[in-house]
């Protein structure tokens, strides 16, 4: 075969290639270059998912180590502010109190014979202030004393349900053991994270309503605050809210979904 003719057959087909390259290419393009479809965005999820959780919420522990002599309470007991929710075993402790307010007796006594003497001419001026000075020591002894033996007894900051019980009654711990976990279960809020981008129509007090899981009920609730600061990876942002009136039934952990009156 000529020559000339298979080198015309070789560039015929690598141009066919080129040409096809070509146009598979300008075909391609169109498909990457159209824009998304209005209103859709991956930074704006469909469904915004929310929690309630307590305000007010607290693990109390042993303020000094002891025996628990006292714990009259179950998982799920309500209390009010104040209760007294354990005891520990301070005896050794109410017995240096009676020392200490003997030995503050025995120094005010002690001054007051010194200031005495010291009207009648017959005690120094050094004798006066050292007797002052062991009866503020002895002040001082017993306000010690008296501040320990207020850990003695666990009482309720606030109004609220047990949820945790991790000793028992008779159980030694030691200075700082978790003894009682509390928590407000009518003081609650919503948590949720949404879009950074929605803080351009998102205010305080924007209207929104929570549909609970668990209970299959909506909830009416209003944003309460907006976190002063925006996750710069996911584009969002955490925003607490709060529920309209007194609602019954809800406790901390229930979750659900979050519909905005407004967009």
């Amino acid at each position: 075969m000529d020559p000339r003719f298979r080198g015309d057959g070789e560039t015929g087909g690598v141009r066919s290639v080129s040409i096809l390259l070509l146009l598979s290419l300008l075909l391609a393009v169109p498909a990457y270059a159209q824009p998304a479809p209005s209103g859709l965005s991956s930074a704006q999820p469909q469904t915004i998912r929310a929690q309630l959780r307590a305000k007010r919420q607290a693990v109390l522990s042993a303020g000094l180590g002891g025996e628990v002599t006292h714990l009259a309470l179950r998982e799920g007991d309500r209390v009010s502010e104040g209760t007294v929710l354990a005891g520990l075993d301070c005896n050794g402790h109410h017995a240096g109190r009676r020392v200490a307010e003997a030995k503050l007796g025995a120094a005010k006594a002690k001054l007051a014979a010194q200031e005495r003497l010291g009207k009648l001419g017959q005690a120094s001026g050094v004798e006066i202030e050292v007797a002052k000075a062991e009866a503020a020591m002895a002040t001082a002894e017993a306000a010690v004393i008296d501040a320990t033996l207020r850990k003695c007894e666990i009482r309720a900051p606030f109004a609220g349900v047990v949820v945790a019980l991790p000793v028992r009654k008779n159980q030694y711990v030691r200075e700082g053991e978790p003894l009682v976990e509390l928590v407000d279960t009518e003081g609650l809020e919503i948590e949720m994270v949404l879009p950074s981008a929605w803080l351009a129509w998102l205010k305080s007090d924007s209207a929104f309503t929570l549909q609970v899981d668990e209970l299959g009920k909506p909830f009416p609730a209003k944003v309460e605050r907006i976190a002063g600061r925006v996750d710069p990876i996911s584009q969002t942002v955490r925003v607490l809210g709060r529920l309209d009136g007194k609602p019954g039934g809800l406790l901390p952990g229930m979750s659900g979904t979050v519909r905005f009156e407004q967009r």
